[in-house]
């Protein structure tokens, strides 16, 4: 038994031992190593002006060179991360990287878990390990079916990922040699949605709301609201009580795309820094997002997006396609890439929908 697979590398600077502890060390490092010098001027101010004065050319041109170094090096490292592709060739009951010369991952040593974090799920993960070394490859919207038994905690970031069809392929290849216990998901069963607060409602807020946007950030980790999809209709539920709100049977609903697109404030065009900054931020915070009404509740507003495997400058990988309206305020909700595209079917707006690879 041979194949070869071919996975795109994980989300820059996300790898498997990704955590936030180490992103927020990161990002005040490189805001101490920028403060520093000025504090050490401020210091050296109070003692001798005049050499302060010689200090702070030399200062400044130094803390210019290492931004302007930095910002070169983030984009190389960038490109190159995005570039990267990772060959898995199956032989036997083993199979190799061609990223990881010499190491051999045994499909016996295989364990499975889940990629997310809290209760996102972006998809399926398997821990390959070769003696002391792991690597995590993930399945893109990758479902397993009820009672699969889950070896490792979910993980938030992976070293490569395939699509879910690769995956699904890879794993039936591994079935018999190795301890996984992965039962798919049935077809044309019940599926859980899980809807998220809308992290993007922090454009809106004022530039003191500093706590507000911090509770938001906490809410938008947990789910609100969950959508049970089946063959013969919908159920909404709070995901906190698990109480039913609403329920509706296939075409008790309607359901129309959005676009949602980030204005700006009014001050925007004032400088060239702030449109350039405006414009970027625009271009990022595009969303495509559908308003579903139901009877017994509020219109639901949702909003799809997905950051995994694609290049922050590429914008979101889905969108609509045609002339759809475009609203300025954001979805009150959020999905995942997996849990959007099954509303998008079940909704009827698959048509409209395209994916960008």
């Amino acid at each position: 038994m041979s194949r070869q697979f071919v996975a795109s590398p994980g989300f820059a600077g996300m790898g498997p031992n990704w955590s936030v502890k180490r992103s927020y060390i990161q990002m005040y490092g490189l805001v101490a190593i920028v403060a520093l010098p000025m504090v050490v001027l401020f210091v050296l101010g109070n003692f001798n002006r005049q050499l302060a004065e010689y200090a702070s050319i030399f200062v400044t041109i130094g803390v210019t060179i290492f931004l302007v170094v930095f910002i070169v090096g983030w984009f190389v490292w960038y490109s190159r991360n995005n570039a990267r592709r990772f060959v898995i060739s199956i032989a036997g009951r083993a199979l190799t990287i061609d990223k990881r010369p010499g190491e051999v991952y045994q499909f016996s040593d295989a364990r499975l878990g889940l990629w997310g974090m809290n209760d996102a799920t972006m998809g399926t993960v398997l821990h390959l390990h070769s003696g002391p070394n792991r690597f995590v490859l993930g399945g893109r919207e990758h479902r397993i079916g009820h009672g699969t038994r889950l070896d490792e905690p979910p993980i938030v970031g992976v070293d490569a990922w395939l699509t879910a069809q690769e995956f699904d392929e890879l794993l039936g290849m591994m079935r018999g040699n190795s301890a996984l216990d992965v039962r798919p998901a049935t077809p044309g069963a019940p599926v859980r949605c899980l809807l998220f607060p809308n992290f993007m409602q922090a454009q809106h807020m004022g530039s003191f709301a500093v706590g507000k946007r911090r509770q938001l950030w906490e809410a938008a980790s947990r789910a609100s609201l969950a959508i049970d999809v089946d063959a013969h209709g919908i159920r909404v539920f709070d995901a906190t009580t698990n109480a039913q709100i609403t329920a509706a049977r296939n075409g008790q609903w309607t359901a129309r795309p959005a676009t949602y697109e980030y204005k700006g404030p009014w001050y925007r065009f004032l400088s060239a820094e702030r449109f350039l900054t405006f414009a970027f931020v625009k271009h990022l915070s595009m969303r495509p997002e559908m308003v579903i009404n139901l009877a017994g509740m509020p219109p639901l507003t949702i909003a799809g997006q997905d950051s995994q495997g694609v290049s922050y400058f590429q914008g979101n990988r889905f969108a609509w396609r045609g002339d759809v309206p475009e609203v300025s305020d954001p979805a009150q909700y959020s999905v995942t890439p997996a849990d959007w595209l099954i509303l998008v079917e079940k909704f009827g707006l698959a048509p409209y929908l395209e994916i960008r690879e």
